[in-house]
């Protein structure tokens, strides 16, 4: 019993060093953040002339949220990535660590939804994020990006 007791405090001392790493990282990473999205450049270091990386807070249907769109050519299809929500934005980094830049083929819009993500607004009650309401807030940035890159569809790709 000794030796449960002991391994269950050395786990929680390991758990508690790996969350305090975990919080000094994100700190660092937030202070050395311009908040600007990084550009795509060329090989002279130059940005892609027909290349899109930005973020902006918008309202959709009242509420605020956040997009990211990215892509290397601003005429590729676009693609809406939907995410499980509200507690699963996904973040551009995430293709590129597992090897997949959907960025070289598609301007990519991530969506951080009502209630999630950079979109948070603890003033959003938890009553105002259903399905239904995500799926028209979903309808309304789709008609928004139709319209700002000038297509007649985009794709949607949904995780949860």
């Amino acid at each position: 019993m000794k030796i449960i007791k002991k391994i269950g405090k050395w786990f929680l001392v390991l758990l508690g060093a790996l969350v305090a790493f975990i919080l000094v990282v994100l700190l660092v990473i937030r202070i050395n953040s311009s908040g600007e999205e990084e550009p795509f450049l060329d090989e002279q270091s130059n940005v892609l002339p027909n290349s899109i990386a930005m973020h902006e807070d918008m309202t959709i249907n009242g509420v605020p949220q956040r997009i990211t769109i990215r892509g290397k050519d601003k005429n590729n299809p676009v693609l809406l990535i939907v995410h499980g929500g509200p507690g699963a934005p996904i973040l551009p980094v995430i293709y590129k660590l597992t090897g997949i830049d959907l960025e070289d083929i598609f301007t990519v819009c991530y969506w951080d939804q009502r209630g999630s993500g950079l979109a948070y607004n603890d003033s959003v009650p938890d009553s105002a994020i259903t399905l239904n309401q995500i799926v028209d807030d979903g309808l309304q940035l789709s008609e928004h990006l139709k319209e700002t890159f000038k297509k007649d569809k985009i794709y949607i790709e949904g995780l949860s």
